[in-house]
């Protein structure tokens, strides 16, 4: 499958799916892929309908909360999407697991090691992004696969909520709020939406489950 090296990785959105652009009901898994101004280039010449957005030097670190890792006055990011639903019919179905996106990272053994579920993947972290290209009568459209994180910066939650230390261990599950349809999005989320939204957001192909 095809592959753009080099990425730095921006609002990871693969270890949950979040809303879609204006939806409280449907949802993808998502990842920005900063990438240099050649990249960039090569990308939009292969992908028209799909182009990296460009991202004024001035703007990019107040939205994606990094330095920029690329010289130059514009940053590019390329954004990857992949439905975490899929209609049949009238009816709406979770993309099966075996088809959701995935993030390795290189284990010790020289084999990738798995951890969608397990490692949230911070702004910042470097790697290799694959995507599987489908065609509609829109055009051409990349649809995201996975992603191959060489440089991991891992998220971690601050702890900021409330504790329940006095009540016992507390497994993940208690952290889960995947399914509440009215969810607010953070700030940050909903600035990085208003100006890294796609064009034409429903027609990339993503509606094709796998």
């Amino acid at each position: 499958m095809p592959v753009v090296n080099n990425v730095v990785f921006c609002y990871a959105k693969l270890q949950q799916a979040d809303f879609k652009y204006q939806s409280k009901t449907e949802k993808e898994w998502s990842v920005d892929c900063v990438v240099d101004k050649a990249t960039a280039k090569k990308w939009n010449k292969e992908f028209p309908k799909q182009k990296a957005k460009e991202i004024d030097v001035d703007d990019f670190e107040r939205i994606f909360k990094i330095a920029p890792p690329f010289e130059g006055d514009e940053l590019y990011v390329i954004k990857l999407k992949k439905n975490a639903q899929y209609f049949k019919g009238e009816e709406m179905h979770p993309t099966p697991d075996a088809y959701r996106p995935r993030v390795f990272v290189p284990g010790s053994d020289g084999k990738l090691q798995d951890v969608t579920k397990d490692v949230l993947v911070a702004n910042g972290s470097k790697g290799v992004v694959s995507f599987d290209t489908v065609e509609n009568s829109y055009g051409r459209f990349a649809q995201l696969k996975a992603i191959r994180v060489d440089e991991l910066i891992e998220y971690k939650k601050d702890g900021g909520g409330a504790s329940f230390d006095e009540l016992g261990e507390v497994g993940s599950l208690a952290d889960d709020f995947s399914d509440v349809p009215d969810r607010e999005m953070s700030e940050v989320q909903k600035e990085q939406r208003k100006v890294v939204k796609d064009v034409e957001p429903d027609d990339d192909g993503s509606d094709i489950p796998f």
